[in-house]
């Protein structure tokens, strides 16, 4: 997808989410472990951070690209709020 049309991709890690009454068990026990690693940005990413950093790879046009959890943030971070 990336060679044929330039694709952005995005590999999140561990996604802390916003609880849910469906979601599976081991997502409820996880959550607090995930919210730990917080400090380090190569290991966790919230919902609400690849929204942003989608938003601001849209705006600056970026193509053929593929972004891990500590670019995202950065990316997340130059987000207007």
């Amino acid at each position: 997808l990336r060679a044929g049309f330039g694709a952005v991709c995005w590999r999140p890690g561990a996604i802390d989410g916003v609880p849910s009454a469906s979601e599976p068990l081991l997502f409820k026990v996880a959550r607090p472990v995930f919210r730990l690693l917080r400090p380090l940005r190569s290991l966790t990413v919230r919902g609400e951070e690849i929204g942003r950093a989608m938003l601001v790879a849209v705006r600056a046009g970026v193509r053929d690209r593929v972004y891990e959890n500590a670019e995202i943030r950065e990316l997340a971070d130059r987000a207007p709020r």
